[in-house]
């Protein structure tokens, strides 16, 4: 229910504005020299910057217990050690969210902004004033707590409310030196309340404050006013900069957040910074990132309006495990830092305590790598491997590995430990680094039985950040069964033998299923399922089964893996029970894809490096079969014993393994319920899937049709596939088809 206040208790508030000026502390010594820089020199002299992230802008919802301040979200009380470690990790400037939700009292249509709070928080900003950072204040979760429910009646308590803070923070704040700038909210949004637009009400909203800033005393008068755009959402850049332009104030600073497209940012199966996203062949988040800051500073900057990417990150850095590719990651990092300073803007990293280590005394990064590219991203580029991070190895014989490097402007200077000529080359002219195939051999069957990363090369350049390229020895996972509960999920025990999971999806029959199915090719990860790569257990999540899309039935989870291969593993929904079987579905590995070396940024869907063959025929180290064969193999009919006939095709062959499909149709006029069938066959079956492997005895293969086909009508066919092993070169097609079983 909305409150009206019929009037405002002026006396009351200018009371309480002066009793808190007079609480909230001395005002800090000037350290930079802000006065008289446009509102583009200002921006610029922010350089990039850092959130303080889940510290200020934290709070307990429980109101039942007392409010925890700065440490309600688990990070620790703020230090001037911290503030003094960003400023040397080279940012320029810093933004210190606050939500004043439970830290204000309202009595007689006042509010009260609470004294100790506003105290602690400028504590900290004369911490920041004191080491030269420009300061981005703002009111932060206020705007979906309570704010987002305003119904654009100037009356209403949410405006009342947010007018009289602001005339608090700015009389608190108004002596304080010219690189404190005020963000007058925090990522505006609104319900469908009232008859005035969600921009209307923005517009009044940013009216309002900028009119009680500017009256207010002080520096205020001249102080830059950080104004956001609705969702604070490049897309929503002209209003603002119509509203802006209106104002006609040289000292208005405009403000968006950015977080890349959502299927690469928080890893709906878009795992690469380079790789098409909507399947038009024709946009990356490399291309998401140009495209945004284009309209950004077209709305903006082309009008001489200084803009602040005041949050900007990817949604899946915060995970407690590897949600975004590690190294994909970082090209995105280097290339936002690039792209903002070449458009003249300010960068501020989001930081909820995921980043900097708040609990360390030396307050280093959580994630080195990421910190250093980070760091050195500031000033200047990275260089590059232009594919994937990793290169997975599957095998016993190597060629040697290409890998194509993105220079960025700088020269290639070798690889830690590695000896050019010896283990590695390079092709300056095509910016190509070539591993030799006997360094290769060498870090591969040091691992001897063991799967994982072989070698961690790091790469040198002569600017910015190195590069790690990983070496992994890898075969195919292995999956055991497991249950679960639609309320809990269901863990799955698997030995990944050093693949790595890069996407899924779900189907019930021919159907996907899941959320955001009825859009969208994949699952997200973390949200839907995740891999524990210490633990080896593949988890998927409640939030799957819940889905309203997953009825009870049979369903079909399909992964893909960065190795190339691609595994299915069949689920059962039944009363709220999870049933998981081991049976694992493997297609045809995928080829491999070949990037462009350059020297420049290259959108490329390279997964991994190119594997080029030596001079002499030697067996190949490419991670996995190839999938084309040179002839198109023949189906070779296979007589069977009763009423099913066998045929058998090869589709590739390599160092003492076969891959073929196996067909079985049902030769008489009664369906084959729950059929089980056997072979002769003298390989090792080392995967199977669209069909059950029941067992292997002596070269006798057993095996029965899949959950989703366990019945053959008259005629009917299935179509099954495997990998195996065998001594020999080569081995003979099956025999002896046996019709073990049927109902």
């Amino acid at each position: 229910m909305k409150r009206k206040l019929k009037q405002r208790c002026a006396v009351l508030v200018a009371v309480a504005t002066m009793i808190a000026s007079l609480q909230w502390g001395r005002v800090p010594v000037q350290a930079v020299t802000a006065d008289g820089l446009t509102s583009q020199q200002y921006v610029e002299a922010m350089g990039e910057g850092w959130n303080l992230g889940n510290s200020f802008d934290g709070f307990d919802s429980d109101t039942s217990k007392p409010d925890q301040g700065e440490t309600a979200w688990g990070n620790p009380k703020v230090t001037k050690e911290l503030i003094h470690a960003v400023k040397q990790k080279g940012y320029s400037s810093i933004r210190i969210p606050m939500t004043l939700y439970r830290r204000y009292t309202e009595s007689n249509g006042v509010c009260t902004i609470d004294s100790a709070w506003i105290a602690r928080y400028k504590e900290v900003v004369d911490y920041a004033v004191a080491e030269g950072l420009y300061v981005m204040i703002n009111i932060h979760h206020d705007s979906w707590i309570w704010l987002s429910s305003w119904d654009g009646n100037k009356s209403s308590v949410q405006y009342v409310r947010f007018t009289q803070m602001w005339d608090q923070l700015a009389k608190a704040f108004k002596d304080y030196p010219l690189q404190v700038c005020f963000e007058t909210i925090n990522e505006p949004n609104f319900q469908n309340s009232g008859n005035v637009t969600a921009q209307n009400k923005l517009d009044m909203l940013n009216q309002a404050a900028y009119n009680i800033i500017r009256a207010s005393g002080g520096s205020n008068a001249k102080r830059m006013i950080v104004l956001p755009s609705l969702n604070t959402n490049h897309d929503n850049s002209v209003p603002l900069a119509d509203f802006i332009t209106k104002l006609n104030d040289s000292n208005i600073i405009a403000t968006v957040h950015y977080y890349s497209e959502w299927v690469f940012s928080a890893n709906l199966g878009k795992t690469s910074f380079d790789e098409d996203l909507w399947g038009n062949g024709d946009y990356t988040p490399r291309d998401a990132v140009n495209k945004a800051f284009d309209t950004i500073s077209n709305a903006f900057t082309a009008k001489k309006i200084g803009v602040v990417i005041g949050e900007f990150g990817l949604l899946g850095y915060d995970s407690d495990f590897e949600n975004n590719q590690p190294g994909e990651e970082l090209k995105y990092y280097e290339y936002m830092n690039y792209v903002a300073r070449q458009k003249k803007m300010c960068l501020m990293f989001w930081d909820n305590g995921s980043g900097i280590n708040r609990n360390d005394s030396k307050y280093s990064w959580k994630k080195p790598i990421v910190g250093k590219m980070l760091e050195v991203s500031m000033t200047g580029r990275s260089s590059y491997a232009t594919g994937l991070d990793t290169i997975y190895l599957n095998g016993s014989s190597f060629n040697d590995i290409n890998i194509p490097l993105t220079l960025n402007g700088n020269t290639f200077v070798g690889v830690t430990g590695l000896t050019s000529g010896t283990d590695f080359t390079y092709n300056q002219s095509n910016a190509t680094l070539t591993l030799k195939s006997s360094y290769v051999k060498k870090v591969y069957d040091a691992m001897g039985s063991n799967y994982g990363t072989v070698a961690d090369l790091v790469l040198k350049f002569s600017s910015g950040a190195d590069w790690h390229e990983y070496l992994v020895k890898y075969k195919a996972p292995v999956f055991q069964n497991a249950n679960g509960t639609v309320s809990n999920g269901i863990n799955i025990p698997v030995q990944f033998n050093g693949s790595k999971l890069r996407r899924s999806t779900a189907y019930i029959g021919s159907n996907r299923v899941g959320p955001n199915q009825s859009w969208w090719m994949y699952l997200e990860y973390g949200a839907t399922f995740v891999a524990n790569y210490t633990n080896n257990i593949l988890t998927i999540k409640p939030d799957f089964f819940k889905d309203g899309s997953v009825y009870d039935g049979n369903i079909s989870f399909e992964m893909e893996f960065y190795d190339g291969q691609k595994l299915k593993y069949n689920l059962n929904k039944s009363n709220g029970n999870i049933t998981g079987t081991a049976a694992a579905v493997t297609p045809t590995p995928t080829p491999t894809a070949t990037p462009t070396p350059t020297a420049t940024p290259t959108p490329t869907v390279t997964p991994k490096p190119t594997i080029t063959p030596t001079v002499t025929p030697t067996p190949t180290v490419t991670p996995k079969p190839t999938i084309t064969p040179t002839v198109t193999p023949t189906p070779t009919p296979i007589p069977g014993t009763g009423p099913v006939t066998l045929k058998y095709e090869v589709t590739n062959t390599w160092d003492k393994h076969t891959q073929a499909n196996i067909t079985l149709t049902n030769t008489s006029n009664t369906a084959l319920k729950n059929f089980v069938v056997s072979f002769t066959y003298k390989g090792y079956i080392d995967q199977m899937w669209s069909a059950d492997l029941v067992s292997q005895n002596s070269g006798t293969i057993t095996v029965k049709g899949p959950a989703w086909a366990t019945n053959l009508d008259p005629g009917q066919s299935i179509t099954f596939g495997f990998i195996a092993s065998h001594d020999t070169p080569s081995v003979d097609p099956p025999s002896n088809v046996t019709l073990v079983s049927s109902n």
